[in-house]
C-alpha cells in the first residue's frame, strides 16, 4: 500500500510513433478505467477489439475480498486476458462513451504493428479458452487464463504499457496507475 501511495502522484507518458511517409496507419485506443487500462484494437472488419490483463481470481472471478486482493499484488497472483469487442467508434470520445471509460486516447500506429499484436493475443487468448477455464462475464468482458504471473509492477497498465511499445510508442514512467499522458511526438 505504500508503494501505491508513493506512486498515486505518478503518471506515465506515451509518445505516439513517427510514422513515414506511404505507411498504412491503425487508430488504437487506450482507456482509462480509474485504476486499470485497457487497449482497443481494429480488426479488419471494423471493429475494435479492447483488451485487459488483470489477476485471474479477482479480475475474471470477481473475488474481490482483502486476502484476495493482498494475493493479487503479490508475485504470486495468476493472470487472465480480459477480452470484448465493441464498434469502431472512430474518435477516442466516441469510444471512451462505448467504453464506459473514464477517458480514453487514440494513437496512430502502423497498421501491420497493429494487426501483428492482434493476432499475437488472439493467439494467446485461444490457448486460454483451450485450458476449459472460464471467469465470470461482465461488462462484456470474456477472460481466458494466460502462462505468466499477474502482480503490483506486472498489472493492467504495466502489460498496456508493453503492448504500447510493441506498437513502436515510446512509454516513460513507471505504469503502475492508469495516470497516463500522451505527449505528441
Amino acid at each position: 500500500m505504500v508503494v501505491l501511495a508513493a506512486c498515486a502522484g505518478c503518471g506515465w507518458q506515451v509518445e505516439p510513433p513517427r510514422i513515414g511517409a506511404g505507411m498504412e496507419t491503425a487508430t488504437v485506443f487506450v482507456t482509462d478505467y480509474g485504476r486499470h487500462t485497457r487497449l482497443g484494437l481494429p480488426t479488419a472488419d471494423g471493429r475494435v477489439v479492447e483488451w485487459g490483463f488483470g489477476d485471474w481470481d479477482f479480475y475474471a472471478r470477481q473475488q474481490t475480498g482483502p486476502v484476495a486482493s493482498a494475493r493479487a499484488l503479490s508475485p504470486f497472483g495468476r493472470a487472465t486476458l480480459a477480452r470484448r469487442e465493441l464498434p469502431d467508434a472512430g474518435d477516442a470520445e466516441a469510444f471512451r462513451r462505448a467504453a464506459r471509460g473514464v477517458r480514453t486516447a487514440a494513437l496512430v500506429v502502423e497498421r501491420d504493428k497493429a494487426r501483428a499484436l492482434l493476432a499475437d493475443l488472439e493467439s494467446s487468448w485461444e490457448r486460454g479458452r483451450a485450458t476449459g477455464a472460464t471467469g465470470l462475464e461482465f461488462h462484456g468482458l470474456e477472460f481466458a487464463p494466460v502462462e505468466t504471473r499477474y502482480h503490483l509492477f506486472r498489472n493492467s497498465n504495466s502489460k498496456t504499457a508493453m503492448w504500447l511499445r510493441e506498437l513502436g510508442c515510446e512509454v516513460r514512467g513507471v505504469p503502475v496507475i492508469s495516470n497516463f499522458r500522451v505527449r505528441e511526438p
